[in-house]
């Protein structure tokens, strides 16, 4: 399978972003299942049913905070946006052989005077 033919799939299927909100929606079914449960305790009465109800509603929005920061996350390499980082790590790293070669020239310098 070529790249042309890899990119139609993507293209085709939707990609990382389709993957991240069906992972999204898909935790989410059971979650609000669960409000649900919480709603019809607080409606009958039942103690402490109001803490259920605030779990429920706590956990959707920390689920749904992951959601779009994996969405960020995801466009933001799709976009090209995080090519600065590896510039900059390969920029660090010719930094490091450099300082390495001149530490291991000052360290045998250092030997053959003692």
């Amino acid at each position: 399978m070529n790249e042309s033919e890899k990119l139609n799939i993507v293209k085709k299927l939707g990609g990382w972003e389709r993957m991240v909100i069906f992972s999204g929606v898909l935790l989410t079914v059971p979650l609000f299942a669960l409000l649900g449960t919480a709603i019809y305790s607080l409606a009958t009465d039942r103690p402490e049913a109001h803490m259920g109800v605030l779990l429920s509603i706590i956990s959707l929005l920390v689920l749904w905070a992951i959601v779009w920061g994996m969405l960020w996350i995801v466009t933001g390499f799709r976009n090209g946006e995080f090519d600065d980082l590896k510039e900059n790590s390969s920029n660090i790293l010719a930094e490091l052989k450099e300082e390495n070669e001149r530490l291991k020239k000052q360290l045998a310098e250092l030997t053959r005077d003692k």
